[in-house]
This record gives structure tokens, C-alpha cells and sequence, in this order.
């Protein structure tokens, strides 16, 4: 309600100031008060305008960058299913929740910057948040970190590896692709050590399949 009256308000004085600038510019030029306002309803709608363009324009870089790192290692993963027949079962998953030799693997395929392993590092010690109010904090091994293999990528890109199955079977009930495919998920920050630390904002989860497919979660 307020802003809708905030609204008429601005419109009335700039058509009374415009009607006034036609009329009077070319004889007296403008006086300090009717500069002070004007000044003042470029404030007020850059305040009602530039939290939107600033949300759309953080929201665009999001898409982009996850699109990037989804591209990335999905490339990673189809070279390192190529280089073991064509599938990830019986490579580098060994199905003991230990992910070093699955981050050493994708090593290989990714431009590492720092390769911190299943030791702290490479990931920031808040919680990562997910629906509603709960939250996983991945930088304590009690608390869902575990074998969990980290590295920070040059590009910014924090990622972090589980391995689920060493035969990538997995996925007993889901539904195709990912049933009976599942060896294990990589977890990524789009924007680094910068927040929020949400899903679907800066965090996304991915599924990686027997057949070296890189597959959303879906939160």
C-alpha cells in the first residue's frame, strides 16, 4: 500500500515538474529545491530498482558458473569412464567411503589448484544448508564429511567426492538412469569460500553413474 501511494506520489511531482521545466526552463533555469527533489525521486527509485537488477544480475553469474563446473566435470567423468572401458565399475571406486583415489583419478582430468584429500582443507568450516532449516556440516568427519576427498579448483570451484559402491550398483530404488548405476556423488560450491552455502544457490549435488554420466540430484 505504501509503495503503491510512494508511486502516485512520484509520478504527480515529476509531471508537475515537467510541466514547469516546458514552461518556465528557458526563462528562470531550474531553483535549488526543485534540483534537491529531483535528486531525491532518482534516490528513491534507484532504491526501489537496484535490488532487483542486482538479485537478477547474481542469479545470471549462478547459472553460468554452474553450468561451467556441470560441463567440466562432465567431461572429466566421460574421459575417466573412456579410459577404463567405457565404464566407472571396477576403476576407481573401491566402495570403501574412502574417496582418495576417486579425487586422485579426476585429478588427472581437472586443473587442481590444492588437492586436500579426505584431511581438513578445501572447504569452508560452516554448514552447508538444504531445505527448510537443516544443515550438514562437511567440515567435521562425525557429521557427514568422512571419506569424503576435497580439492579446490583454479577457477574457484570447490568440490568434494564420495565413494558410494566399488561396482557402481547403487540406486536399488531409483529409477532409470541412475538405478543399479550410483558409484558415488560429487558435491560443488559454484562461487568458492563466498556464501550462502545453500543448496540451490551456490551448492549442488550430483549423482556419478556406471556409465561415466554426471547426473543431477534434483535439489
Amino acid at each position: 500500500m505504501c509503495l503503491h501511494v510512494l508511486n502516485h506520489v512520484i509520478l504527480y511531482t515529476i509531471s508537475n515538474l515537467k510541466e514547469k521545466i516546458m514552461n518556465n526552463i528557458y526563462k528562470y533555469g531550474f531553483t535549488l529545491a526543485e534540483v534537491l527533489l529531483t535528486l531525491a525521486i532518482v534516490g528513491v527509485i534507484a532504491a526501489m530498482t537496484l535490488p532487483g537488477l542486482i538479485s537478477n544480475t547474481k542469479k545470471t553469474e549462478n547459472v553460468v558458473a554452474l553450468k561451467k563446473a556441470y560441463a567440466e566435470l562432465s567431461q572429466a567423468t566421460k574421459l575417466l569412464a573412456n579410459d577404463n572401458g567405457g565404464t566407472l565399475a571396477g576403476s576407481y571406486f573401491l566402495g570403501d567411503g574412502n574417496a582418495n583415489s576417486v579425487l586422485n583419478a579426476y585429478a588427472s582430468k581437472l586443473n587442481l589448484a590444492q588437492n586436500c584429500g579426505t584431511s581438513t582443507g578445501c572447504w569452508y568450516s560452516s554448514p552447508i544448508w538444504l531445505l527448510g532449516q537443516e544443515s550438514v556440516d562437511f567440515s567435521n568427519p562425525s557429521t557427514g564429511s568422512g571419506g569424503r576427498a576435497k580439492a579446490l579448483l583454479n577457477n574457484g570451484l570447490l568440490v568434494m567426492f564420495y565413494d558410494s559402491n566399488g561396482d557402481c550398483s547403487d540406486g536399488a530404488s531409483f529409477s532409470p538412469p541412475l538405478k543399479d548405476s550410483v558409484c558415488g556423488n560429487i558435491i560443488i560450491d559454484i562461487n568458492g569460500f563466498k556464501g550462502p552455502n545453500r543448496n540451490g544457490r551456490d551448492v549442488f549435488w550430483f549423482w556419478i553413474l556406471k556409465n561415466g554420466a554426471v547426473s543431477p540430484y534434483g535439489y
